[in-house]
Parts: structure tokens; C-alpha cells; sequence
């Protein structure tokens, strides 16, 4: 097996163009460094100090080992292990690590299934606040331990949450506390 390298047009001329910005960028940077070094001064975003034949060396070495650690972290973007060797203008067909999985990848892999939450009765938590003392920490604890003694998933604290605000919204509800 051999790599094989895959990209779109689109990316490839992405690519040629952030080399060449990559390439002005690192000029402008090795002249301005050898410039201040030596009179104390910028010349700006000019690039032809870095390309003087003094310093075309450094800036050709900083350009690719910069190049080169570009290379390896988008490699699994664009290389296939494939039988062969060469260069093809069409996608890759794998997304690789640098592909984010969507719902449809997940629901289709092998091994994988589907975790149901626990609901969690939002009528009972809406009473249980009109008690003294009682906060939504408190009833989302409850609620944690209640899963837990069922053997059901029970949802995070930002989510529990939320779901109580959603549900007294949905019920016209208000959280009003009578002070005594």
C-alpha cells in the first residue's frame, strides 16, 4: 500500500495560494528581523529583504519546515492509502480523523446504539419549588439518584434545566414565591 494523494480543485488552488501567501509571509519576517538586527529598523511588509541572496537560505528553510508541519497536520485531509502512487483531482473517499461526524454516521456504524434519557417529571419538579428551601439543584440530585436507582440515563444539570425552563414556557408557568 501506498499514499495516495486526493483533493478537489477548489482545495488544490486554496492550497498553491496559501503557499505563496505562506512564502510572502515568512519573507517579510526574515527581512524584518535581519533588518532590525542590523540598522535597528522595519522595512515593513516589503518581501525582497528576505529574498536578498543573505538571506534566501533562512527564509527558504523557515518557509519549509513551516510548509512541511502544514503538510502533516492536514495529511489525513488529503491522503489515501491506496494500491499505487500518484495524484488524482477527485474527493477523498474516507473522511479520515479530520472528518466530523454527522447523526446519519453515527446511526449507521456498527455497535452503536441509540441512549434514551430519562425524562424527568417536570409538573413534580414545578411543586417541589414552591417549597421552602427547595432549588433546582436539589431536584436535579433527586433526580440523578431516582435514575440511578432504575438503571436509566439521567440528563445533565444544564439540560435538566433547561428542559424546566422550556416546560414553563410551553405552560404559561411562572416560579412566583409568596414571602412571608
Amino acid at each position: 500500500m501506498k499514499l495516495k494523494f486526493r483533493a478537489d480543485a477548489k482545495d488544490i488552488l486554496y492550497f498553491v495560494l496559501f503557499t505563496i501567501f505562506l512564502f510572502y509571509m515568512i519573507a517579510v519576517g526574515v527581512g524584518n528581523i535581519t533588518s532590525l538586527s542590523r540598522t535597528g529598523r522595519l522595512v515593513g511588509f516589503n518581501p525582497f529583504p528576505g529574498l536578498s541572496p543573505e538571506n534566501i537560505f533562512g527564509t527558504l528553510l523557515f518557509f519549509f519546515i513551516a510548509l512541511g508541519a502544514i503538510i502533516m497536520l492536514v495529511s489525513s485531509y488529503f491522503f489515501d492509502r491506496e494500491k499505487g502512487i500518484g495524484i488524482s483531482k477527485e474527493k477523498k473517499t474516507s473522511g479520515g480523523y479530520a472528518k466530523w461526524a454527522k447523526v446519519d454516521d453515527i446511526k449507521k456504524a456498527i455497535g452503536v446504539k441509540e441512549i434514551k434519557e430519562s425524562d424527568p417529571d417536570y409538573e413534580y419538579v414545578h411543586q417541589e419549588l414552591k417549597h421552602v428551601g427547595v432549588t433546582l439543584k436539589l431536584l436535579h440530585e433527586e433526580y440523578v439518584e431516582r435514575c440511578e436507582r432504575n438503571g436509566e440515563i439521567p440528563m445533565g444539570k444544564t439540560k435538566f434545566n433547561e428542559g424546566y425552563a422550556e416546560f414553563t414556557i410551553a405552560n404559561r408557568l411562572t416560579n412566583h414565591l409568596e414571602h412571608k
